[in-house]
């Protein structure tokens, strides 16, 4: 699979994804059956109005259910991916089916048993988007693309960019805090600046801090993470020539690997965003 649904600023259903059911609605409903739909799901219209340029009333009736959800909210998203159940079910042309299945599949989601379900991996890389919306960085959002089209059909491909995701996230984040540091730098150093810099490190741990040996030993696992994605990227990922009888990973390791980055990502975002908010909040007292 070549293609790729683009999604802006830790959306969690691209634009492509939203037109091809938009269009099925345009295509086989009626206006008191699309507000139906939506009115199950417990979604209400946005007051927006869309003008005709649009392209119809059914087509701009979508729009305005579409308008009142905040496409980075899981609870939102669930709400309109129950909608998507029930288009799936009514859906009577095979080929219509399987591509709507396919463009599902291309935002991380599975149609299984007349549901809709995200796996688990990918909930994780939605994430790191919502943490690290603040930087607007198109390379992060490109390895995110490139990591969900990849765990299932080229696991390796998915362990490699699961590293490259650790380093641009700490290459974001010293940039942000002003540090200076070796751009050819291996992802371990990358992570043990990373973590100095926003005080994560055992030694930033004082001994009055309840439970301090237990979160001295977290903190000490962080760097591990990092080295242990660029080691199953040596040996079983992208960026080696492999021999004939070489066996990668499947999909299951490629998923661990993925959500071991995603989850640490995450943290190093929210821990950067969390003392960014700390400062402004001294400075204004």
């Amino acid at each position: 699979m070549t293609a790729r649904s683009r999604r802006k600023g830790g959306e969690l259903i691209s634009q492509k994804t939203r037109r091809e059911f938009r269009e099925w609605f345009v295509e086989n409903s009626h206006l008191r059956e699309i507000e139906a739909s939506f009115a199950d799901a417990d979604i209400a219209r946005s007051p927006l109005t869309f003008e005709p340029t649009l392209g119809g009333e059914r087509r701009a009736l979508v729009e305005q259910y579409y308008a009142s959800i905040d496409w980075t909210n899981h609870a939102h998203v669930r709400r309109v991916l129950d909608v998507y159940e029930v288009i799936l079910d009514r859906v009577e042309d095979g080929d219509r089916y399987q591509h709507m299945v396919r463009v599902l599949e291309r935002d991380g989601y599975r149609h299984e048993q007349g549901r809709i379900v995200a796996s688990a991996a990918d909930w994780d890389l939605g994430q790191i988007l919502k943490a690290g919306a603040l930087f607007e960085s198109s390379h992060l959002q490109d390895q995110i693309d490139r990591i969900r089209q990849a765990v299932d059909e080229d696991p390796g491909l998915a362990i490699g960019t699961s590293k490259e995701l650790v380093e641009t996230t700490c290459k974001t984040l010293l940039d942000a805090l002003g540090e200076q540091y070796d751009r050819d730098a291996d992802v371990g150093k990358l992570v043990k600046q990373t973590c100095r810099a926003l005080n994560l490190t055992p030694e930033d741990i004082s001994d009055t801090v309840r439970g301090a040996d237990a979160i001295r030993r977290v903190l000490g696992q962080l760097a591990t993470i990092a080295v242990s994605l660029a080691e199953l990227r040596n040996l079983y990922g992208t960026g080696h020539g492999r021999g004939s009888a070489h066996r990668g990973l499947q999909p299951r390791h490629a998923r661990l690997a993925v959500g071991c980055a995603a989850t640490f990502a995450t943290f190093l975002f929210e821990t950067y965003q969390h003392q960014q908010a700390e400062n402004l909040g001294e400075k204004a007292s």
